[in-house]
């Protein structure tokens, strides 16, 4: 791995670990309150998708999973005694869909189609948080998902290997979280709008 690489990597190992310090903080003092099932299957994918950019042969990338996984724990945690109340119809069709993907990850021995079963079910688990950012999105920290996808974004340019699997985990959590950074930005400019007038 030449330096370049390295040096884009640890860009986004340490803003992995660090975009956990101001959400944490925010989700201690009440200012947020993270989706549980969106959490929760964020790190139980998380956690499949390392194995399987190990299984693929990825040391080095799967460098970008282990951190991502790290931090997805300690929100996750977090998230069950501070996080969103409540089950609503979108909850139970993020774990549906992530039971569902569960289940063909027991069948698929292709690492590549094991992963593609993890993003479907992962971007289950963007569903909650995307619709309770669009309902409040006082509810959720824009620094923090701006964070996440500064991090996707180095993971991913640091991807110099030609083979598919190394590249696509990266690229949909940069379009995942950029979508959520959207609507973040849209929800607090409108909610904001009423406050000036």
């Amino acid at each position: 791995m030449n330096q370049y690489r390295w040096v884009l990597l640890t860009i986004s190992s340490l803003l992995n670990v660090v975009f956990v310090i101001p959400y944490t903080y925010e989700i201690v003092k009440g200012k947020v309150r993270p989706n549980r099932v969106s959490w929760f299957l964020w790190l139980s994918l998380g956690m499949v998708s390392l194995l399987a950019v190990l299984k693929a042969g990825g040391r080095h990338e799967a460098v970008f999973n282990l951190f991502f996984v790290f931090g997805e724990a300690i929100v996750f945690l977090l998230a069950l005694f501070k996080g969103e109340t409540g089950f609503k119809k979108v909850d139970a069709v993020a774990l549906a869909g992530g039971l569902l993907s569960f289940v063909c990850l027991l069948v698929l021995a292709d690492p590549l189609w094991t992963l593609l079963a993890v993003i479907v079910t992962d971007l289950f688990g963007f569903l909650p948080t995307w619709a309770k950012s669009w309902r409040d999105p006082d509810s959720e920290s824009l620094l923090t998902y701006s964070i996440a996808f500064g991090a996707c974004l180095f993971g991913y340019l640091a991807v110099a290997d030609g083979a598919l699997i190394y590249y696509i985990y990266p690229l949909y959590l940069m379009i995942g979280n950029g979508v959520l950074v959207a609507i973040l930005l849209y929800g607090k400019r409108r909610t904001a709008l009423p406050r000036a007038a």
